[in-house]
């Protein structure tokens, strides 16, 4: 009479366990199978290998090619190195983070700013300024300027 209250409280549940745990194994083995291998299309983006600071000309070595699913590519993102290369950092950019075109400068000569049109060790000099002739506009935030004010000692 003991053995048959094990069996029925111990061993037949262990038992059915069992069959239904191989039987729900089956059939997710089978589901999966059937589907074959997930696929999925990714897309090349330039990605940050540093971080890169604001107003900062971008360089070969800060940024790098990187594969991402196709369906998380962010509108505007740029999709080759060259694409980057030579333009200005116009927000901080983190490392590993995608380059999109609204955190750069456009492509066009001297979008970047008047400070990065002009050649390493030279300065920009204006004269006579009034409303009409001047600078006004070209200095961006960051920029730095050389102030040089003349007067008559009297």
């Amino acid at each position: 009479m003991n053995r048959a209250r094990v069996m029925r409280t111990v061993v037949l549940p262990l038992v059915v366990a069992l069959v239904a745990t191989l039987g729900l194994y089956q059939l997710i083995s089978s589901q999966a199978g059937s589907r074959g291998p997930s696929i999925v299309e990714t897309t090349s983006v330039v990605v940050a290998t540093r971080p890169i600071p604001s107003h900062t000309m971008i360089t070969s070595d800060m940024v790098a090619l990187q594969q991402v699913p196709a369906a998380y590519v962010l509108p505007g993102a740029v999709r080759a190195v060259d694409g980057c290369l030579g333009r200005v950092s116009l927000v901080p950019i983190a490392s590993g983070e995608t380059v999109l075109t609204s955190k750069i400068t456009g492509t066009k000569p001297g979008s970047a700013g008047l400070s990065y049109t002009i050649p390493q060790g030279k300065r920009a000099l204006t004269m006579q300024v009034d409303e009409i002739i001047g600078v006004a506009g070209f200095p961006q935030p960051g920029d730095k300027l050389d102030i040089l004010v003349t007067y008559a000692a009297t």
